[in-house]
């Protein structure tokens, strides 16, 4: 609780991000679980009928209309012009810090509407860590759905990533350490669906 200020604000930090189970590691999912927020969180994946991503524009927070959050990554704008979505998604490797600022936030944010997001991310340190993870999916070890109990569909489903932070350092040139640090973060996605479909044809008889 602020006693200074109307603004209400919620933040989730590195430990609790880490232990959220989100769809895909999108650190956009994670908003869906703080209060006051509402609607569709969207995907980076296009479906089949349209190539377009809008991840976040479905949002309302606050009772705000959608497409009118405010999205900012390290203080910086993070809002796409066009649809009103998260202009680039971040994974939750590389986020720090989520927060949520609603109702009479300060003038800094010009922008916003219902609320504004703001994400922190991650940083290097004077020591060097890494992190390689892999998740995947597969038919052939899937039981097949109870309304289709003859055919499973295939399911191919594979997404790996690493992250890497630490001092920049050249041997001989330049030592980075408690000066400059870099953190770089790297997930591919890998993915295939196909489904199968029995339905009941008339008979000859029927369709006399």
């Amino acid at each position: 609780i602020q006693t200074g200020t109307s603004t209400i604000q919620y933040g989730l930090d590195l430990k609790q991000i880490d232990e959220l189970p989100v769809t895909n590691q999108s650190a956009v999912q994670i908003l869906g679980l703080l209060p006051g927020v509402q609607g569709g969180m969207g995907s980076e994946q296009a479906a089949i009928t349209t190539g377009l991503t809008t991840p976040g524009a479905g949002l309302s927070i606050s009772g705000s209309a959608q497409g009118t959050v405010q999205f900012q990554a390290d203080g910086v704008s993070n809002t796409s012009l066009y649809y009103g979505r998260i202009a680039l998604a971040l994974s939750t490797d590389a986020v720090a810090e989520v927060s949520v600022v609603q109702n009479s936030y300060s003038a800094e944010y010009r922008s916003g509407g219902g609320a504004v997001v703001s994400m922190t991310t991650k940083s290097g340190t004077n020591q060097y860590h890494g992190t390689m993870f892999s998740f995947s999916q597969n038919d052939i070890l899937n039981a097949a759905p109870w309304e289709r109990y003859r055919a499973k569909g295939e399911i191919r489903y594979w997404r790996g990533g690493i992250d890497v932070g630490g001092p920049v350092a050249i041997p001989k040139l330049y030592n980075g350490r408690n000066k400059t640090f870099f953190f770089a973060n790297y997930e591919p996605l890998r993915q295939f669906t196909q489904s199968q479909y029995f339905d009941r044809m008339a008979t000859p008889l029927e369709r006399q």
